[in-house]
């Protein structure tokens, strides 16, 4: 996982496939190969989304 403070973008690489598309699903934005595999994930927000999960009682994921 990386993230870019920045941007407040955190980013999954699952594969190392060229992209072909991409969409979006609320805050998280999924980039396709031309087959249809996901080949990176993208969330939107991403500082948002550890403070609620910390504030729901569950451990906050690492960014970093």
């Amino acid at each position: 996982m990386q993230y870019d403070a920045e941007t407040n973008i955190a980013m999954w690489e699952l594969s190392q496939e060229p992209i072909a598309s991409a969409r979006m699903f609320g805050k998280l934005i999924v980039h396709f190969s031309a087959g249809g595999t996901p080949v990176i994930i993208e969330m939107l927000d991403a500082s948002k989304f550890v403070s609620q999960t910390a504030k729901a009682g569950n451990p906050a994921p690492a960014l970093g």
